[in-house]
């Protein structure tokens, strides 16, 4: 959306937060992942239901991934439906999430592939999004649900000839890139794509000068697309200024 923050990372919420508020005053802030962490107090959770996997077929930990029993959404202040296509109104989802969170409104939403920026060693131009139809694309990605990338690409045209999944948040390194690299040239790819976040986790230890034996590497920008976005910005809004009273 154009806005700049600060970003904090660490495993004690309260403590990084308190770091930030002494470099950077805030009057907001965006928890990631917090809807589980009972230890720090929210004024409101905004639930993001990924349509492409089942919610209520997830099993709990450790069988799968569902941290919380389903009765927990009744927290939720409001549902944000990601990965959704437009022709459909997932008035059924809807119903059930209702059970849990009487009055919770819920809004729905998409990545839309926007750009595709150069990350290899030598920068390139960006290509748009059409330049991937008909290309053969090497993919790879450390993601929560690496199935959702591929889908965009190959929505967006591309011959996946190869895809490589890696555990979500992963860190790369120098070797990790060197097989990437040999099975993209085995699978005879044009070009190999990754997501922004990838390459933020891919930098550490293969900076752009060590990326070489590879197709030329680019990243996927995307945004997001939300229906009805200025009720659900109205939404947030109000419930800020309902933290403050």
């Amino acid at each position: 959306a154009g806005v700049e923050a600060p970003i904090g990372v660490g495993s004690d919420r309260h403590a990084v937060g308190t770091a930030l508020l002494e470099r950077y005053p805030a009057d907001v802030f965006l928890l990631d992942d917090g809807f589980s962490h009972h230890a720090l107090a929210r004024d409101f959770d905004l639930v993001l239901v990924d349509v492409s996997k089942p919610l209520f077929c997830e099993e709990p930990l450790p069988l799968g991934r569902r941290r919380e029993p389903f009765s927990a959404l009744g927290r939720a202040g409001a549902f944000l439906l990601t990965r959704t296509k437009p022709e459909c109104g997932y008035e059924a989802l809807a119903r059930r999430l209702e059970r849990y969170a009487p009055g919770a409104p819920v809004f729905r939403s998409r990545a839309i592939p926007m750009q595709l920026r150069s990350a290899g060693r030598l920068p390139e131009a960006a290509l748009e999004p059409q330049a991937l139809r008909g290309r053969k694309v090497a993919a790879f990605c450390g993601l929560g649900n690496p199935g959702g990338f591929f889908t965009t690409l190959e929505g967006a045209g591309a011959e996946l000839v190869a895809r490589m999944e890696f555990r979500d948040h992963h860190r790369y390194s120098l070797d990790d890139w060197w097989r990437i690299a040999a099975k993209a040239r085995e699978a005879g790819a044009e070009l190999l794509l990754t997501t922004e976040k990838d390459i933020v986790n891919l930098a550490a230890e293969v900076p752009p000068e060590m990326r070489t034996g590879a197709p030329p590497l680019y990243a996927l920008a995307i945004e997001l697309e939300i229906d009805d976005e200025e009720a659900l910005l109205d939404w947030i809004e109000r419930r800020i200024e309902e933290s403050k009273r």
